[in-house]
């Protein structure tokens, strides 16, 4: 999955883009203070870092999906 992809779906959930340090941007959800980090490399996020990308926004697989 690209990460433009997962930034939108990171941004329909509340994240916002708080900074970016060299190719990982920086979420930040406002009521929950969590923070996830999205690296924005050209190729497709695998699969084992986008399951670790969704634990962090703590939600489940299904409304990840259902939200792309």
């Amino acid at each position: 999955m690209k990460p433009q992809r997962v930034v939108r779906v990171l941004m329909k959930l509340g994240f916002e883009h708080v900074r970016q340090k060299g190719g990982h941007a920086i979420f930040m959800h406002h009521t929950k203070r969590t923070m996830v980090v999205v690296p924005m490399h050209s190729g497709d996020i695998k699969k084992g870092l986008l399951l670790g990308i969704i634990k962090q926004a703590e939600v489940s697989r299904q409304q990840f999906i259902d939200l792309l």
